[in-house]
């Protein structure tokens, strides 16, 4: 098993495509998101980006470094961007 999971082959990259396939996508909603709410910050806009901080949505490390890059989200969304989130 060990070397099927993380040698080089076939089943390795195709894991590493599927992995960087749904990263991506996911990333680009997020940003999309972000762009929405910063052209036009209404309630509707803010309420795709609190529900993509909700915990149980993936990549949150990711969507906290963008938030917390930009003055205006970080102000918005900032309680929000915690870690062990009750």
């Amino acid at each position: 098993m060990e070397k099927l999971y993380n040698g080089k082959g076939n089943i390795r990259n195709l894991m590493e495509k599927r992995f960087w396939d749904v990263f991506h996508d996911l990333y680009l909603d997020y940003m999309r998101h972000i762009n929405d709410y910063l052209q036009h910050p209404t309630d509707d806009n803010k309420r795709l980006i609190e529900n993509d901080l909700n915990v149980s949505q993936p990549i949150l490390a990711f969507k906290y470094a963008v938030i917390k890059r930009n003055s205006t989200l970080w102000a918005a969304f900032a309680p929000l961007c915690k870690w062990n989130k009750d």
